[in-house]
């Protein structure tokens, strides 16, 4: 395991007790076929909304991914979308008007218009999902894709040949339960990108790794994913907290499941300082 953590209720939720050398995102890609590789990552970081989010760097712009590596995480999520010429653009809202100031949806328009808009607030544009890949690769950080939309088979493609051709294929995974995208990528491309599982006893709900919100894990869950050789990787967001207690709950979740041996968190950067990753507030976040 990287580190362990323990509380000092009177000072902050959470603290380290043996920190991690911070940066461990800038250095060699996390390669999900090799176990070491996985074992000396314990527990895996996975930036949640594009990287790390500031008033300066939004979700999911090209900012968020670099100071993801810059702060030590292990990987990224990337939310892509469609464009309407059948391209990626790393986007996460439905419609573009909050984050871009423009009337629609990222599928309305082509890929060429949409990278041209800043988002809101700052100097930051829409990137392409090749500039993502690119700028994950050279800082050495691997890849949490969630497909947001659906796209044609030429799209599926696409985002296939831009993973291989960044050389991110052993290190990206996702999190997508849509069954034409799983049924492309798994068969048809036979892909080495991990899939989480799925309840059912169809093909395509086979997975590598289990992903939900933390009150999904325990131990019984845990041991029974271990014993099958699968990774337990559970989800600290914002949006699964009350207000008024947000911090403390994420923090008493984050010390349980790392008892249970997880191996692995997806966080919101609000919560990084748990795990020895520099505290940073997230803009808009009013929890406590």
């Amino acid at each position: 395991m990287r580190f362990s953590i323990g509380f000092l209720v009177l000072l902050v939720p959470i603290s380290v007790l043996n920190p991690p050398a911070f940066g461990q995102g800038s250095g060699e890609l996390i390669a999900f076929s090799n176990p070491e590789s996985l074992a000396s990552r314990t527990p895996i970081l996975i930036a949640h909304r594009g990287g790390v989010i500031t008033a300066t760097a939004p979700e999911c712009s090209l900012a968020a991914i670099r100071l993801a590596g810059q702060d030590g995480y292990d990987m990224v999520e990337l939310d892509i979308q469609a464009t309407k010429d059948n391209l990626a653009v790393v986007f996460h809202d439905r419609n573009l008007e909050e984050d871009a100031g423009k009337k629609g949806r990222v599928s309305d328009y082509d890929r060429d218009e949409l990278i041209q808009w800043p988002l809101l607030g700052t100097e930051e544009k829409i990137p392409t999902l090749e500039q993502a890949l690119s700028l994950c690769r050279e800082i050495g950080l691997g890849v949490m894709l969630d497909f947001k939309t659906e796209g044609a088979e030429n799209y599926y493609r696409h985002v296939h040949d831009a993973i291989r051709d960044a050389g991110l294929h052993e290190s990206t995974i996702t999190i997508t339960s849509r069954k034409a995208i799983r049924e492309f990528f798994m068969i048809d491309l036979k892909s080495p990108i991990w899939f989480r599982v799925l309840d059912g006893d169809d093909p395509l709900s086979k997975g590598r790794y289990a992903f939900d919100r933390a009150s999904a894990f325990d131990r019984e869950r845990i041991e029974e994913l271990h014993s099958r050789e699968l990774l337990a990787i559970p989800a600290l967001n914002t949006f699964h907290y009350p207000p008024e207690t947000n911090l403390r709950d994420a923090a008493r979740d984050a010390e349980r499941l790392l008892e249970l041996g997880v191996d692995g968190f997806q966080i919101d950067s609000v919560y990084q300082h748990f795990f020895g990753l520099p505290r940073r507030p997230l803009p808009g976040f009013e929890g406590e």
